[in-house]
């Protein structure tokens, strides 16, 4: 009868013990955003290693009407050839960052702005 008891009380602080706090979550939360305000001052920079160091060595950006570009080398490529048009820039505003129970995994929802000349040099 002993036991039963031990592991009635025991099992809810194992379990506590294996799940995030909520104040965890909550710095999780915050530190996302900080990277996220980084990584946008370094684009509306220009600063194109800044940018580019947000990426993993072996990342995959989707841009619209390109195929895959794959790894660090061709995403400095695109982000350089994009900060040279004229005009442009890119701007991004996080929304709202979901962080799993665990903290192992975590998305964010926004908007973001590109912005590039026309043709006749007008924004």
């Amino acid at each position: 009868m002993k036991s039963i008891g031990f592991w009635l009380l025991a099992l809810p602080a194992l379990l506590l013990g294996c799940s995030s706090t909520p104040r965890a979550l909550e710095m999780e939360h915050r530190a996302i955003l900080a990277q996220d305000q980084a990584w946008a001052s370094a684009a509306a920079a220009k600063d194109v290693e800044r940018t580019v160091a947000y990426w993993a060595d072996d990342a995959t950006l989707m841009p619209p009407d390109m195929p895959p570009l794959k790894g660090k080398d061709e995403i400095r490529q695109y982000v350089v050839a994009g900060f040279k048009m004229a005009g442009f820039s890119v701007a991004w505003d996080a929304r709202d960052v979901v962080v799993a129970p665990g903290g192992k995994m975590a998305y964010e929802i926004g908007t973001n702005r590109f912005t590039i000349a026309d043709s006749t040099g007008t924004l």
